[in-house]
């Protein structure tokens, strides 16, 4: 007696769905059923379509139209009738209707074109791109800015200051937009938004430094692994943040001697370690707000440190410390495990802003104008460092910039090769009172 085996099971699709007629082999080949072809496709979706266009082709769809004359409609008119009539049209003394079609169908109806015959749906419809759908990749779901923010938080290494600032300026085009995901930015947000910096912002070095940041956290999800379609088309979207502006000039204002002491005078002792890293180490205050304890070395005297000015530039950065800027930093207190050198009494680091306000209210105390800044201890410390006559690479080093030339791992294992530009500015500074009042 012939065995009989069991009957095949027709392909049930990722998505649930049933295809008679159609059958996955053990050896990854299709089989159709009803001729015994078999073919080879990869990706399922493709392979379905394939076998839907080997089906017999459907007959040509036709909506039958009922006609009547005036006087049957009044004869066979009833309430049934009626309400079986969807619209009415006449032509010549008579009445056309069409019974009422359900939605559900009609959706049915088309879905079936697009899979059997989408050259003709592609025809019909005057959407050629409709002939290819089938090799249409599926969609993603749009990645949220939410994701991209956390990636470039976690695995950027630039310092924790530029990534504040990039990610202030992507939550802020976020809010503008009121945007979600990288689908939301649209060139209609992105130029809105534009338009807004472009009109409340002055300098044109903001307005690209903005712009910039933008692009720079959405561009890093590339290096992630993330969805390469999406953050392109995101980052062609944002081809129109751009500006016309130009950069403003440098302007540096260092600060004159006289000035520098009448702030230590005024500072109460509490401002004088702050005061001493900001011209000794030639720190904007963000980076004193930044500094941390372990970067120096206060029985060698020695700072030394790695600024990630972008993902991608790592900018080496040395000075020696003078006898009283080690003095002060000794009398800075340790708040528990923070790596900080300056904490807030709760042992968080200071915020540049809330500093820079306190700051203000030292230099008003102290009765000097407000075009001595924090900024100005930096730029009288690279300015006197250039003015030296000492090799310009070893004042680059001390304010941060790229020194052609000094590898990275020298400059970090002999930081006192920046000894002649510290010594410079402290020449042209120094020496002060020890004012711990």
């Amino acid at each position: 007696m012939a065995r009989i085996g069991r009957p095949q099971k027709p392909h049930v699709a990722q998505d649930g769905t049933i295809v008679p007629g159609l059958y996955h082999c053990p050896d990854g080949r299709w089989l159709v059923k009803s001729t015994g072809q078999k073919f080879t496709e990869a990706e399922e979706r493709l392979a379905i379509a394939k076998f839907r266009a080997m089906q017999p082709q459907p007959p040509e769809v036709t909506i039958p139209i009922e006609t009547v004359t005036q006087d049957q409609l009044e004869i066979e008119g009833s309430p049934a009738l009626a309400a079986a009539i969807d619209s009415t049209m006449e032509v010549d003394g008579r009445i056309s209707f069409i019974q009422k079609i359900p939605e559900a169908k009609l959706w049915e109806w088309m879905r079936e074109q697009l899979i059997v015959r989408p050259d003709v749906a592609a025809r019909m419809t005057g959407i050629p791109q409709l002939a290819s759908i089938a090799s249409l990749p599926i969609p993603k779901p749009s990645i949220s800015l939410a994701d991209i923010i956390a990636a470039y938080t976690a695995k950027n290494p630039a310092s924790d200051k530029a990534k504040r600032e990039a990610i202030a300026v992507l939550s802020r085009l976020g809010k503008h937009a009121n945007a979600k995901t990288l689908n939301d930015l649209t060139i209609e947000t992105l130029t809105a938004w534009r338009d807004e910096i472009e009109r409340t912002v002055e300098s044109g070095s903001t307005k690209e430094a903005y712009y910039s940041r933008v692009k720079t956290i959405i561009g890093f999800g590339l290096k992630l692994g993330m969805d390469t379609s999406q953050i392109n088309a995101a980052l062609d979207r944002c081809k129109v943040l751009w500006t016309a502006t130009a950069k403003s000039q440098v302007d540096p204002r260092p600060i004159s001697r006289e000035h520098f002491h009448t702030l230590l005078d005024a500072g109460n002792g509490s401002w004088r370690p702050w005061l001493l890293c900001g011209l000794n180490l030639c720190m904007h205050l963000d980076e004193v707000c930044e500094l941390k304890w372990d970067e120096l070395d206060l029985a060698k005297g020695t700072y030394a440190s790695i600024r990630h000015k972008t993902a991608a530039k790592r900018i080496p950065r040395a000075a020696t410390l003078w006898p009283e800027t080690v003095n002060a930093l000794k009398g800075v207190t340790r708040r528990g495990a923070s790596p900080y050198v300056f904490t807030s009494t709760h042992g968080t680091r200071y915020n540049r802003n809330t500093r820079g306000n306190d700051f203000a209210e030292l230099r008003t105390a102290a009765k000097l104008s407000d075009d001595v800044t924090f900024d100005s201890l930096r730029d009288g410390a690279y300015t006197a460092a250039c003015q030296a006559g000492v090799d310009d690479r070893l004042a680059r080093l001390l304010a941060g910039h790229k020194a052609a030339g000094l590898q990275d791992n020298y400059v970090l294992r002999n930081p006192a090769i920046v000894k002649p530009a510290c010594d410079a500015v402290y020449k042209a500074y120094g020496p002060w009172r020890n004012n711990t009042k």
